[in-house]
């Protein structure tokens, strides 16, 4: 008889999904449902996260960002982990009618840009024999506004 061992870099695994889950969400031509496919559809995260995505599409156009990544925990059961990413997005505003609260009535005008700039951090479950993401979240850093700019919000749902 022959029994399958799978062998996992986890701590590589896992920052690099972040990653590139981070890296997808940073390009306006990367659809919501593209975006979300390594999460778990066992999480409620996926629905929120895709919710968010698609907001985000609808109000922004993504023209720069940094992602580096900071640290990450494995829990010991090695079932679920949580990876830390330094993140800052930088948007254009594409609509006169935005969903994102910080630039409804016209505070926002078509065309400014605006920064977030925090942690960007996800939950991760380890199923079916792979990690996937569970959710997306965010920490904002204090960050000083330049006139004429804003801090968009990115990441409005619970488990995004």
């Amino acid at each position: 008889s022959t029994a399958t061992v799978r062998l996992h870099n986890s701590p590589k695994e896992l920052r690099e999904m972040s990653i590139r889950f981070l890296s997808d969400f940073a390009n306006s031509r990367i659809s919501p449902d593209q975006c979300v496919a390594e999460f778990s559809d066992s999480c409620r995260g996926k629905k929120d996260e895709r919710d968010d995505i698609d907001d985000t599409r609808h109000d922004y156009e993504h023209i720069g960002s940094t992602l580096r990544h900071t640290s990450l925990s494995i829990a010991p059961s090695r079932m679920t982990a949580t990876v830390h990413t330094f993140c800052s997005f930088t948007v254009k505003v594409i609509t006169t009618q935005p969903r994102d609260e910080v630039c409804q009535g016209g505070k926002c005008p078509l065309g400014s840009t605006g920064t977030a700039t925090g942690d960007c951090w996800t939950t991760n479950v380890y199923e079916r024999g792979r990690w996937w993401l569970c959710e997306s979240h965010y920490s904002a850093l204090p960050s000083l506004v330049r006139p004429g700019s804003f801090i968009p919000t990115l990441f409005r749902r619970s488990g995004s």
